[in-house]
């Protein structure tokens, strides 16, 4: 399966199964859950365990997730009260740490950086990263023009629209900067290749984010 295809038909289930793998449903997903080089204790253990029988490879989740937290953090950044309405529709987990962490946030960046664990020996990942990123940008323009607009009223005009959509693409590039990345988790450091790989996903989505702006968002 590809991982456009994976996206429409079985990111959210697989997204449900990971949230209710425990005892009690969750509303976040811890990164030590997400990485099988961590030990896991209590609860992060099961969904971890949940993580790696899913069917597909695990760089698909991860790079749709990665997706979700960051679009879902970009307009919790631009507006609280339009995240406050998305949060409805959408209901993505939260992307969190571990014991007192568990209650904060962390940057989406290390998500793909988890991926890069797993894809970098697939052939002719750039391309498919590439053709992804673009599916997922336009995916979101047709969102906030199409389907949002029915469940907010912040949303009115196109012009509500446009600013919204220039303030949250332009809050996703600064926050994806290079010097921004995180070189590590706890103990566990990621390589050099790894993030060299990270550095050329990044500038695939700076380029099409740039893409967009020309465009128009068309």
């Amino acid at each position: 399966m590809n991982i456009i295809k994976y996206y429409e038909y079985q990111f959210q289930i697989d997204l449900t199964l990971l949230l209710n793998s425990t005892e009690t449903k969750q509303d976040r997903l811890s990164i030590v859950s997400l990485m099988d080089t961590m030990s896991a204790p209590s609860f992060y253990g099961d969904v971890q365990n949940a993580f790696k029988k899913l069917n597909d490879k695990p760089s698909s989740f991860l790079i749709c997730y990665f997706y979700s937290v960051l679009i879902d953090q970009a307009i919790h950044s631009y507006d609280k009260e339009l995240h406050y309405d998305f949060e409805k529709i959408a209901g993505y987990p939260k992307f969190v740490g571990i014991l007192s962490s568990y209650w904060h946030n962390f940057e989406p960046s290390l998500l793909l950086l988890i991926a890069i664990k797993y894809i970098k020996e697939e052939e002719d990942f750039n391309n498919k990263f590439e053709i992804f990123t673009k599916y997922i940008l336009n995916d979101y323009i047709l969102f906030f023009e199409d389907i949002f607009p029915k469940y907010t009223l912040l949303l009115s005009s196109n012009s509500d629209i446009d600013s919204a959509l220039n303030a949250i693409f332009y809050d996703i590039k600064i926050s994806l900067k290079k010097e921004n990345i995180p070189t590590k988790v706890w103990d566990n450091s990621f390589k050099e290749d790894e993030i060299k790989f990270y550095f050329n996903l990044i500038d695939i989505l700076q380029k099409r984010l740039k893409m967009i702006n020309k465009k128009g968002y068309k």
